[in-house]
């Protein structure tokens, strides 16, 4: 369905942003790495918005909980590194180490959206839940 290409290619934004800031943040002056920062955490949390219309949407079905429960997962470990980077100041040595973690988790959370979440919702989701989900993630993209 279009929503998985439109979520994957949002959250491939977002973590090229994340990658292009670890690979220089010896290179920028911290006021760039910190607005860098700031646009991607900002980013990331509209993107987790978007996500959640699909966990709030789907109907409980065994065939989907074990990869709902790691769609949360994953989402909640981000979250906890947004939380952490937003207390350290950019120029402590503490967030590098938040940022690196986060664009791994980040990593790791596309690659299971695009080969796990997103094919389990195909294959198992109902019809009426997928019809529900792309409506009101059209409506999000357009407002």
């Amino acid at each position: 369905m279009k929503i998985f290409r439109y979520l994957t290619e949002d959250l491939e934004h977002i973590q090229g942003m994340l990658n292009e800031t670890i690979a220089n943040l010896s290179e920028w002056p911290q006021d760039r790495i910190f607005e860098q920062t700031k646009k991607a955490l900002a980013s990331l949390d509209e993107h987790f918005n978007k996500q959640k219309i699909i966990s709030n949407n789907l109907a409980d079905s065994e065939n989907l909980d074990a990869a709902r429960n790691e769609f949360v997962a994953q989402i909640k470990a981000i979250k906890q590194d947004i939380d952490s980077l937003i207390m350290i100041h950019v120029d402590e040595p503490g967030f590098a180490q938040v940022l690196q973690s986060m664009g791994s988790k980040v990593d790791r959370f596309l690659e299971f959206c695009k080969e796990s979440f997103y094919p389990a919702l195909l294959d198992s989701a109902p019809e009426a839940d997928m019809k529900n989900i792309q409506t009101q993630l059209e409506e999000k993209a357009l407002s």
